[in-house]
């Protein structure tokens, strides 16, 4: 069984809620680093030889560039509202850490039987379009 990461309870010395703030950003780290790996990388999806040609290829590239942009941009603004608020901050991280655990277990645990497939969207559709997990079920085509 892998280690936790977390604080043991006699090394804490703190208040309670200290070491609970300590136990989510423990938790929090590890959900990113689960979600970071197992996203969806937009410039995976598709290589050059998916296109017919040069310029549709350099097309998407450019589609892409601008959505990574724009995810920039936007967990700019959320890293800018957290530091102001930390009751955002911790709505987002348990945000996080809930997004990970469902999509770990959902396949894990075979919530939708053992053929289903978890995928953790890009950052981008997360972000643009609220999209924080995806279940694939094979087909007969498959």
């Amino acid at each position: 069984m892998e280690k936790r990461h977390y604080p043991e309870k006699e090394k804490r010395g703190t208040s309670q809620r200290e070491f609970l703030n300590e136990l989510i950003d423990a938790a929090w780290q590890k959900a990113n680093e689960l979600l970071n790996n197992l996203s969806i990388k937009p410039k995976d999806i598709l290589k050059r030889e998916d296109f017919e040609d040069e310029e549709q290829y350099n097309d998407y590239l450019k589609e892409v560039a601008k959505d990574l942009e724009y995810t920039k941009r936007i967990e700019k603004l959320i890293k800018e509202k957290e530091k102001d608020n930390s009751d955002a901050q911790a709505s987002n991280r348990l945000s996080k850490i809930m997004e990970a655990i469902i999509v770990s277990q959902a396949e894990l645990a075979n919530w939708f039987g053992d053929q289903a497939m978890a995928i953790v969207p890009s950052r981008y559709d997360d972000i643009k379009n609220k999209i924080d997990g995806i279940i694939e079920f094979p087909t007969d085509e498959e």
